[in-house]
């Protein structure tokens, strides 16, 4: 018996994991398709935070925009406080794009934020 995903879905077809399809309209809006409403950056964010696997895909092109979209939740939760991401982190980042530890950079990045997960958080969100 074949398994479908919930309409608004759909399945990665590595992992099998359900995925909720978010999709983004010419106007700007972004758009639940499970929900079946329009939702904000500060709802997206919500989805990260309780680890809700989604994609983010143009509706014109179907072009996958997720990545994208998290870096617009970044640079929303950058510009609201105090940010996390430094000057300094910042231009070192950019710069990284260009060099030829490009993928070291991108591992060790991630594998850094991995092991801070476990850390427990305050009532702010602090670690």
């Amino acid at each position: 018996m074949e398994v479908r995903p919930r309409p608004g879905t759909t399945t990665d077809a590595e992992s099998g994991a359900v995925v909720r399809i978010i999709k983004k309209y010419p106007n700007r809006r972004l758009y639940d398709t499970e929900r079946s409403r329009y939702i904000t950056l500060t709802e997206v964010q919500a989805l990260v935070l309780e680890g809700t696997a989604f994609e983010v895909i143009d509706q014109r092109s179907q072009a996958d925009l997720t990545d994208a979209i998290l870096l617009q939740v970044i640079a929303d939760q950058e510009a609201r406080g105090a940010p996390l991401l430094t000057r300094s982190l910042l231009t070192q980042l950019i710069r990284a794009y260009r060099g030829p530890l490009r993928g070291a950079v991108a591992r060790h990045l991630e594998r850094a934020l991995a092991a801070l997960a476990p850390l427990p958080r305050d009532r702010d969100g602090e670690r």
